[in-house]
This record gives C-alpha cells, structure tokens and sequence, in this order.
C-alpha cells in the first residue's frame, strides 16, 4: 500500500459537498429525501450508496461507479459503510443520529484540510510536526473535538493523525489516541491523492471508487475477520477510507477465504506472508483486486451451487445437479 513518500501533482479533484443536514434542520429548512436521512424520522440509514458498493465488485471501478454516482442529486450522501459498533454503542441512542451525522462531517472537513495541505506550499507558520506527518493541526483538532463532545474519547485523551507512507493513489495516517480494546482495533484513514482520476483506466481496480467498492462488497459477503481486514466506512466524495490499523503485533485473522471464490483475483500484493502490501498474512490494500468471474462475483445462487457441487463426490455430481434443478 505504500511505498517511499514522492511530490504527486493532482489531477482532478471533486468540487461536491457533503450536504450539511444538520444547519438545514435547526432552521426548520425541509431535508432531502435521499436514502441517507429520512426527513419525517431523522434517522439514519446506511444503505444508500453502500446497498450499491457491497452487491457486486465493479468491473472498470471508477468509471462504472461515477454512471450511477453522477445521477444522483447533490444533496445525496456518498459515505460508504458505518462507524466502528464500540463507537456507535458510546453514542446515546436519543442523539445518535445527529452524533455519527457529526462525526462523519467533520472527518470530511479534516480531510479537506489534510489534502488542501499537501497541495499547497507550506505557510509561513507551519509547524514541524505538520511537516513531519503531512497534515495540519486542524485536521487532528477537529476529529479531536468531535469525537471528545460525543465522548468517543476522554477528556485526557488526544487524537494524533500520525503520517505512515503514502503509494501511488493515497497517503497513510494512523489515528493514534483511538482504540476499541475490546476487539483490538486501532484506526487508520487513507486520504486519497485525488478523489476522481482524469484518465478512467489507471483506477480500474485502484483509487477511491474502486477500493471502497472492493472494501464495501467484501465486507458485505465475507466479514471482518478474514485477511484482508477490516474496512469501516468512507466517503466517496471526500476521498477517504477507514479500516483497521494493520501492524506486527496485530492478531492472525481468524479465517483466510479464497478470493477467487468470489470471482476476484489480487494483481497488487505478494505472495509471501510478508511482503508487498502484506503484514502477517494480511494483505491491507484493497486496491488491484479484479473480477475474473462475474458469475460468481456477483451470484450468491451461483456460489452456493458451485460449492455444493464441489463438495459431492465426482461419481454423484450429475445426480446432485439434476436434483437442485429439477
């Protein structure tokens, strides 16, 4: 996932906002109705733009993803996934809603604030700790203080956006100060280089769309605790995703599933345990996983059927087939 940090030049970036929901309410303005808030309720829903991401891995990533995104309205969200559940169950069911509305907004802004800083030359007052992680104070303020006026984090606890190393389609942080003990999950936010990329066929498999789409529809069918970790949340528009911080002193996943069960192929990891984009038998870049199978992929009947079939003695195969269909 990263390699020796280098100066990249964007080549496009997104001009969308996320709509700020929350003004709109408090001044009784009407709220759109656009699968991600239900404006009667106010309750959140999860499955706009992610029921889309976790049904089938796109075949040309990006450019398959931006003909169903660019029809929808401005107003709709592009935030793919959901909070960690020890994060979500630290919210008060009453304020839930507005609380991980608030938390999301404002990891936006301080990825915003983490890009527009890389693009730019260093201001006159930088700091050497900006330098060093290629982020400003801003951006780690204002996760700080969201997650604090929630009571995500205590009151002497502090939130450092740590720079880990950056690849050819975004930049590593390590969210240090934010852990969930009980399953041992540390944070980590990948801030993409540019949110949409000029030329479609570099960010087929790689990039913003695809891998939340890769990281959505593998969560979907397979779980967190398989060997490609664990992915959160993340928003396309922004360009940004969330997962699990993956070191050496991580645990082994507790189960390894055949990617080509689901019609996928890795093209960008090595082989070895350790290795390119590998750590301890993880591999924590969703990115270069391509479809080989669409059938498969995007099949559960399918899969089900082949599994069953694989698992019938050779000599019964053509009676257990003609069974399932008769």
């Amino acid at each position: 996932m990263f390699v020796t940090p280098y100066k990249y030049t964007p080549s496009l970036q997104s001009t969308k906002k996320s709509p700020d929901l929350k003004q709109q309410a408090a001044a009784n303005q009407p709220i759109p109705n656009n699968n991600y808030m239900n404006p009667q309720t106010m309750a959140l829903y999860f499955n706009g733009i992610t029921k889309r991401m976790k049904h089938h891995t796109y075949i040309d990533g990006q450019k398959d993803i931006k003909e169903f995104v660019d029809k929808r309205s401005p107003e709709q969200s592009l935030y793919v996934g959901t909070l960690p559940k020890y994060i979500i169950n630290k919210i008060p069911k009453e304020n839930r809603d507005e609380a991980i509305l608030d938390i999301y907004q404002e990891f936006d802004s301080a990825v915003d604030d983490i890009r527009n800083f890389r693009m730019s030359d260093y201001p006159p007052d930088v700091k050497v700790d900006e330098i060093i992680h290629k982020r400003p104070q801003s951006a780690n303020k204002k996760i700080n203080d969201v997650l604090m006026k929630h009571k995500i984090i205590g009151p002497y606890d502090e939130i450092n956006l740590t720079y880990l190393g950056e690849g050819g389609k975004g930049a590593g942080y390590k969210i240090e100060g934010l852990r969930d003990y009980k399953n041992d999950d540390e944070y980590i936010v990948k801030v993409y280089h540019v949110i949409e990329g000029e030329d479609w066929q570099p960010f087929k498999s790689h990039g913003c769309y695809a891998e939340t789409n890769t990281a959505a529809y593998w969560t979907d069918k397979c779980g967190y605790n398989t060997q490609r970790g664990k992915f959160f949340w993340g928003n396309i528009g922004k360009g940004y995703i969330v997962n699990k911080f993956i070191d050496e002193d991580v645990r082994l996943p507790k189960k390894r599933v055949n990617e080509y069960h689901y019609g996928l192929k890795c093209t960008d990891e090595s082989k070895t345990i350790d290795g390119h984009n590998r750590i301890k038998t993880y591999n924590f870049d969703w990115g270069g996983v391509r479809v080989v199978n669409r059938t498969k992929n995007g099949n559960q009947v399918a899969r089900h059927v082949l599994t069953k079939i694989r698992n019938t003695p050779p000599k019964e195969r053509d009676s257990e087939w003609f069974k399932i269909y008769q």
